[in-house]
């Protein structure tokens, strides 16, 4: 079976053909292979339609999968959020600071120190960044912090604590003490 190129360019050699003019009988097969050449065309262009309505289909499908999985995963993202926050909640309010368990120990710890710049045009210039637009060094204004324990004008600084959760421990192999 030809391909659709194979059949137009039988088609533009045909016509040439024509063009250059032949006996009545070699006119009346050229037309009659012109014509079967035309449905065989056709025929093709209807199988292309259907493979490429096909493809776009399964693409679209794919596309409303990968939309549908995203989705599962922000829920579950969330969710895994939610527990973490309020497991922290209910091991700082029994005073705890680790929950040991058979899959690991839950540890509540303080974490970094998170700064927010609430007007960066109040900071010494040594705490700034400059690039296109002025940004906070918040790096630098963290150790300043860290070191000093001052705030300065324009920041704020949030202690916050987090839940370290632990990988699944190994299983002990046999011998091993």
């Amino acid at each position: 079976m030809s391909t659709l190129y194979e059949m137009t360019e039988d088609m533009k050699q045909l016509d040439e053909i024509l063009t250059i003019g032949t006996d009545e009988k070699t006119e009346e097969y050229i037309k009659s292979l012109v014509s079967a050449l035309e449905n065989e065309i056709e025929n093709k262009a209807e199988n292309i339609i259907k493979v490429v309505k096909n493809k776009e289909a399964i693409v679209s499908s794919r596309k409303e999968e990968i939309k549908r999985l995203q989705e599962l995963n922000k829920r579950d993202e969330k969710e895994i959020a939610d527990l973490k926050r309020y497991t922290k909640e209910c091991i700082e309010r029994a005073g705890k600071k680790r929950v040991e368990t058979v899959l690991g120990n839950l540890t509540v710890r303080k974490a970094q120190p998170v700064v927010k710049v609430l007007d960066a045009t109040k900071l010494p210039a040594d705490y700034l960044i400059q690039k296109t637009t002025i940004n906070a060094d918040k790096v630098k204004i963290k150790e300043h912090f860290k070191e000093t324990g001052e705030i300065l004008d324009g920041v704020e600084i949030t202690l916050e604590t987090s839940l370290t959760i632990p990988k699944a421990k190994k299983e002990k192999e046999e011998g091993e003490e």
